[in-house]
């Protein structure tokens, strides 16, 4: 047997194999272009999927095939899928890889449209309000069902098979999806795989806690803080007071307390900040001294002016007499 030609080959696949870890490992790096629009459809009347993204350009110093050969791969990128297709062949790469390479492009590209489509919605999330809540819009489902079929006819088109139903099935947004959306609103798309992963971690945590415990509810405050600090290395400082704004504990109880002052968003906005020089948002509230609590409303007061804060004071001390 030519051992050399043996070692070439092998040599060959694990450098495949590192190129698709490369892929798989860098979902959603940047925003995608393809030909059309989720809401305007193909300019191509031949195809609208054939564009492909730049973001996962994929890089390896030799490739072997057959022979040991070094392989430029800005000369084996293209922005057109066929193209890429057809120069991966060429450098002799195996069709199941050059399969799976397509695949995980395709599903990266795809998948940063849909966040695309559905985060600005979040947008317009009053989370200011008493039970608040958040729901896709027909408008954005139309997007999603549209952009469900051309990522299927993209999949069919260059490899013969739709991807998995579970993969393309957009316009059904699971609750661990439609849960970040909540939670965290617009963000770069690039930033939601890495919260839907926080937010499974923190299910699984959840649910390591006794319910039945007489601790249940530090536990549960517990979890929920020790998960906090991680966002930390993920969100911008104003994103994540973004989130603490839709699911601090701290930020349920203003939205109890305030149901009847009706503030704006802004006022919201300032009341929480002030609390939180206070007191934590995901800690346990503890009593204030007397001497605390005279230094926030005087806060108060100067915060709202004398108009809102004679609101606020009717509307938390009728709060307080209805309980």
């Amino acid at each position: 047997m030519n051992y050399k030609r043996l070692f070439s080959l092998s040599l060959t696949l694990n450098l495949l194999l590192v190129a698709l870890f490369v892929v798989r490992s860098s979902r959603r790096s940047a925003s995608s272009q393809v030909n059309g629009s989720v809401t305007g459809g193909s300019n191509d009347a031949d195809s609208n999927i054939v564009t492909r993204s730049k973001a996962g350009l994929r890089r390896a110093s030799t490739v072997a095939s057959g022979s040991r050969k070094t392989i430029d791969w800005r000369a084996v990128e293209s922005p057109d899928y066929r193209k890429y297709l057809a120069n991966l062949r060429a450098i002799g790469c195996p069709e199941e890889t050059i399969r799976d390479i397509i695949s995980a492009d395709l599903k990266q590209l795809y998948t940063s449209r849909k966040w695309n489509v559905v985060s600005p919605a979040t947008r317009v999330v009053r989370y200011w309000e008493t039970n608040f809540s958040f729901n896709i819009g027909e408008n954005e489902f139309n997007q999603l069902r549209q952009l469900e079929n051309e990522y299927r006819s993209a999949s069919y088109e260059l490899l013969g098979t739709e991807p998995p139903k579970s993969e393309s099935s957009f316009s059904e947004m699971n609750m661990t999806e439609m849960e970040v959306l909540r939670g965290f609103g617009a963000l770069a798309d690039s930033k939601f795989d890495q919260l839907i992963d926080w937010q499974l971690r923190k299910y699984d945590l959840g649910r390591t806690i006794d319910p039945t415990s007489a601790s249940y509810v530090d536990d549960v405050l517990k979890v929920q803080a020790e998960s906090e600090k991680e966002l930390a290395n993920i969100l911008t400082p104003e994103e994540l007071e973004q989130h603490q704004l839709r699911t601090s504990p701290l930020a349920s109880e203003l939205r109890e307390q305030l149901s009847n002052f009706h503030p704006s968003e802004e006022e919201f906005v300032e009341l929480f900040r002030l609390r939180t020089q206070f007191q934590d948002p995901f800690a346990k509230a503890q009593p204030l001294s007397v001497q605390t609590q005279q230094e926030l409303q005087s806060r108060l007061r100067a915060l709202l002016g004398p108009t809102r804060y004679a609101d606020y004071e009717r509307s938390v001390g009728a709060r307080l007499t209805a309980k």
